[in-house]
């Protein structure tokens, strides 16, 4: 078992799920994060889709 820790757009959610699952993966566990960086203070809330 391996575990792979990916910080994507929620746009990108339902595409990466499809993907997964072409490849044999039919399970995730989705997070809402939240960061900053070299945005020099811009931030930006990703919201985790509720299902």
């Amino acid at each position: 078992m391996k575990l792979v820790v990916a910080v994507i757009r929620p746009l990108a959610v339902e595409d990466v799920k499809e993907e997964l699952d072409a490849v044999g993966i039919s399970g995730m566990t989705i997070t809402a994060s939240e960061g900053y960086g070299r945005q020099r203070g811009h931030t930006e809330v990703f919201l985790a889709p509720t299902t």
